[in-house]
C-alpha cells in the first residue's frame, strides 16, 4: 500500500473533522474539570494536522507537530496559538505551512527545524542508542518542552495565574523526599 491507502484508512478510522470536535469537546472539557489552566498538544504524522484543527479556539495554548503530516496552508487560517513543526528531511515542505502562521500576532513565538538527517516517523521510532538518531530524538524532545513551557507559562500567566517555578518545585520536592 501507499500514502493513498493512508490516507483512506485515516479518513475512514478517525476523519480530521471527528477526532477535532472529541479534542475539543471530551479531551479538553476533561483537563479542564481536572483544573487545568493552559492546555499544549503534540501530534505525530497525522497528528500534527489535529494540533492544528485543535488549535483553532482559545482551549489549546500551544501545539507541536513532530513529522507533522497532511497540512495544508488553509489550515493555518484559524490557528489562534503558537506552533512548533519539526520535520524530517522527507517530510513535504513545511514553508508553506509557516509562510502561513508568518501573517499571525503570535509568529515570533513559532519555531520550526527540519531534522534533514532523519525520516518520516524517526522520533517514535528512534534507537535511542544509536549515535545519530538518539541525540536528534531527545533534541526534539526537549524543544517541545521548552515550546511548551514559554507558551503555557505566559498562557497561564495572562489568566493572572502563578505558574510554579520549576526550580523551587524540584527544591521542594528534594526537601520532601529527605523527610
Amino acid at each position: 500500500g501507499g500514502i493513498e491507502e493512508v490516507v483512506s484508512w485515516v479518513n475512514r478510522v478517525a476523519p480530521f473533522d471527528s477526532v477535532v470536535k472529541e479534542v475539543n469537546e471530551v479531551v479538553v472539557k476533561h483537563l479542564q474539570g481536572k483544573g487545568a489552566k493552559a492546555i499544549g498538544m503534540v501530534g505525530f504524522c497525522w497528528g500534527g494536522k489535529i494540533v492544528m484543527l485543535s488549535s483553532t479556539s482559545d482551549n489549546i495554548k500551544a501545539g507541536v507537530g513532530i513529522h507533522p503530516s497532511f497540512l495544508e496552508p488553509a489550515d493555518c487560517e484559524k490557528v489562534t496559538s503558537p506552533q512548533m513543526f519539526l520535520p524530517a528531511g522527507n517530510d513535504p515542505p513545511i514553508d508553506p505551512i509557516w509562510e502561513g502562521l508568518s501573517k499571525k500576532p503570535f509568529f515570533s513565538k513559532c519555531f520550526k527545524k527540519v531534522f534533514t538527517e532523519m525520516v518520516h516517523g524517526w522520533s517514535l521510532r528512534a534507537d535511542m542508542k544509536d549515535l545519530i538518531q538518539g541525540p536528534q530524538a531527545d533534541e526534539a524532545i526537549k524543544l517541545a518542552i521548552q515550546h511548551f513551557d514559554a507558551n503555557l507559562r505566559d498562557a497561564w500567566e495572562t489568566r493572572g495565574c502563578t505558574c510554579p517555578d520549576p526550580e523551587e518545585d524540584s527544591q521542594r520536592k528534594r526537601k520532601t523526599s529527605l523527610s
